[in-house]
């Protein structure tokens, strides 16, 4: 990898953490969607050094066309700590946000953790429900653009 992935992850974390919008990180490094995932991942270090858990996983680009649209063959994916939940009730500081969208999804609670390759029908079986969800989505990113990279 040609990237600071430890920098980057710290610059996409900072701006989190102070809701500043950021330049997007492939106008100034040139970075592949792996180093993206590499990006994410080391961000996510961060706040788990801080004291947070993983909770679960979150899916992007789960439509068809979205997909097509992107150029994607698959859906990309990230990580869901405590702190990013925010329960029924709860009032959300829009301060916090460098540009807060709501979009929404379906949550699924699974029965116990899915590991490796598995079949759909092994996939169904892990669940134990399925809910109504909003995801409350905020790009760090100026003017809200990002290419596949910066968005994983």
């Amino acid at each position: 990898m040609t990237a600071d992935i430890n920098k980057l992850a710290k610059t996409v974390d900072d701006a989190a953490r102070k809701a500043k919008a950021i330049q997007q990180l492939s106008e100034t490094t040139p970075i592949t969607v792996e180093e993206g995932y590499a990006v994410q991942a080391a961000a996510f270090s961060r706040r788990l050094a801080r004291g947070e858990t993983q909770v679960g996983m979150k899916m992007g680009f789960t439509s068809r066309a979205k997909m097509i649209q992107m150029g994607l063959s698959d859906m990309v994916w990230g990580r869901l700590s405590d702190q990013m939940l925010i329960e029924d009730g709860d009032e959300i500081d829009l301060k916090n946000y460098v540009h807060p969208r709501i979009e929404p999804e379906l949550a699924f609670l699974l029965k116990r953790p899915l590991e490796g390759p598995v079949t759909a029908a092994q996939a169904m079986a892990a669940v134990e429900a399925v809910a109504p969800a909003m995801e409350l989505i905020d790009s760090r990113y100026r003017n809200f653009k990002f290419s596949l990279a910066d968005v994983v």
